[in-house]
């Protein structure tokens, strides 16, 4: 993938990891209350991913591509703090 395409300097953020207790759940929030689709989805080791975005994550697009979210299902408690 070409990163020097991008016109605004190669600055932008492409996805952020969000761990989530019930991935189904998470997925059902993100798209049915803020319109986002689930642009795909993988196994991270043990871990049940999806990542849910208003367009296609693209590095090929002038601005860098829609910025997603992916959703980490983790059973463990998450610390705000850390």
């Amino acid at each position: 993938q070409e990163v020097n395409r991008i016109k605004n300097g190669g600055k932008f953020m492409q996805h952020m990891v969000l761990k989530v207790p019930d991935l189904d759940k998470e997925i059902k929030f993100w798209t049915k209350g803020y319109g986002f689709k689930v642009v795909r989805e993988r196994m991270a080791g043990d871990k049940r991913t999806a990542f849910v975005a208003n367009s296609p994550e693209s590095l090929e697009l002038e601005d860098g591509g829609a910025f997603a979210l992916e959703l980490v299902e983790t059973k463990q408690p998450v610390n705000v703090g850390d």
